[in-house]
């Protein structure tokens, strides 16, 4: 632990000097190194197949089992040790389909207070039974599957609503919501038939005459951590491990290209980059499961960690929503838990002023709500790199939305982040942080920082 945190000590000096003397004009060669192997093509590419193909990713879905495999396909092919950590999640996962007067699949949301279907799901036609009054479930809903919308005005509480259908002899009820903000139903709702909730556009398509659909609700228990791994050479281990992550899994109803398919296909290509790139520290590149119902994967991960792993892990560098196209989120975010700068948001800081990004970022920025939280609670450097507005601080405006969509990335925002965080990466996996070493000038104030710390310093450094 000691040798940790006298070499995080440094390599954290280190990066306060470059902020603090600017000594660099121009990217490097180092910098230079990474930057020109980002293919933003093949980023866009795996967005595509992750978010179109596969659509939302629910925690323990089969969905989320498709985007791993994918994962561990890509991490195969670039030659890493690859690892599979299962855990346990249990969760309710729905899907609607509607079979007729055409095929299409609508996506929605259940909760754990909703029965399952039997297997196959339930078939029947939809009936429009208003807002669910008790006047409005009408003999039409017997045996059939209820469609009510619920809105501000709503005055039936979901409770009612269920209860209503129950009495009326309907098989499953559907929930529309004219805001998608109240998709949710609490899981303390229950109820002794299936429901589920889906937004306003998709149910005004079960709105048509004749709409014949197929529902089930099914409950998974499995979600999984991938974990690449790459050593170096062991003349060349400076015994500190780096932690490169971002999650895969969406909420219910979210294609999730943004969030966070974004940070996934940028932490895909940063471990494709760094596959043959020369390193002094051992670097592992993490897709988490199962964060989007409270950080569920990372703190697996991070529980599993021996105290000798914690002890040499320098720091987390975390992406989530790396790539949007929000007009107002114009400001790269290094989020630090705890408002505290470290090891990563000092590094990320000064990689952007030598890239001439240090208008587009704000490190640090006090914020949990993602996976470097984890890390932090084990007392890991830690940083969540994330697009936000700087004046009001929000995310896009289709955050945890069907709305967020492979059309509302930007190509651009995509690239920067993920040249940011693969230029800092680099700068710390690397044992001799050349970016520090570059100039005369640059090595006469280290020297001198150094001689001048060295009493600060315990003597077996």
């Amino acid at each position: 632990m000691k040798l940790k945190k006298r070499l995080s000590f440094l390599l954290t000096s280190l990066v306060t000097l470059s902020l603090s003397f600017n000594v660099y004009a121009s990217p490097i060669s180092f910098d230079q190194k990474v930057i020109s192997k980002i293919s933003t093509k093949k980023m866009m590419e795996n967005l595509k197949y992750l978010s179109v193909d596969i659509g939302p990713k629910v925690a323990s879905s089969p969905e989320e089992k498709k985007a791993a495999e994918f994962i561990i396909s890509e991490f195969e092919k670039q030659h890493y040790d690859v690892e599979v950590q299962e855990f346990n999640y249990e969760n309710n996962v729905g899907y609607l389909k509607v079979l007729q007067p055409e095929t299409m699949d609508l996506h929605i949301q259940v909760t754990k207070g909703s029965p399952l279907t039997p297997e196959g799901g339930v078939t029947s036609e939809v009936i429009d039974c208003g807002f669910g009054s008790k006047e409005e479930f009408t003999d039409k809903v017997t045996g059939k599957i209820a469609l009510v919308k619920v809105s501000e005005k709503t005055t039936s509480m979901y409770r009612t609503i269920l209860l209503n259908a129950e009495e009326a002899g309907a098989i499953a009820v559907i929930i529309q919501n004219d805001d998608w903000r109240r998709l949710s139903i609490s899981s303390s709702v229950t109820s002794k038939i299936p429901f589920a909730t889906l937004n306003n556009e998709a149910g005004e398509m079960l709105l048509k005459e004749g709409i014949t659909v197929n529902f089930q609700v099914n409950r998974y228990d499995t979600s999984q951590n991938i974990i690449a791994t790459r050593k170096p050479h062991k003349n060349k281990d400076s015994g500190n491990i780096v932690i490169v992550s971002a999650h895969y899994d969406s909420v219910p109803t979210a294609p999730g290209a943004s969030d966070n398919i974004s940070g996934v296909v940028s932490l895909l290509e940063l471990s494709r980059i760094f596959s043959s790139f020369p390193i002094d520290t051992e670097v592992r590149f993490v897709a988490f499961g199962s964060e989007e119902v409270g950080l569920v994967g990372s703190r697996y991960y991070v529980s599993q960690l021996s105290q000798d792993e914690k002890d040499r892990i320098i720091g987390n560098f975390n992406m989530d929503m790396v790539g949007t196209a929000g007009e107002k989120q114009t400001t790269l975010f290094v989020n630090v838990t705890d408002g505290q700068d470290n090891l990563v948001s000092k590094t990320a800081r000064a990689t952007a002023e030598r890239l001439g990004y240090a208008d587009v970022i704000k490190a640090p920025f006090m914020r949990g709500a993602s996976d470097h939280v984890s890390f932090w609670e084990a007392g890991i450097d830690s940083a969540n790199f994330i697009w936000r507005d700087p004046v009001t601080v929000e995310l896009e405006p289709w955050y945890h939305q069907p709305y967020d969509t492979i059309d509302r990335i930007s190509v651009e925002r995509l690239r920067t982040a993920t040249e940011i965080v693969g230029v800092s990466v680099y700068d710390v996996i690397r044992k001799d942080t050349p970016n520090l070493h570059k100039s005369k000038n640059a090595r006469e104030r280290l020297d001198f920082y150094l001689i001048n710390e060295d009493t600060n310093m315990e003597s077996d450094f």
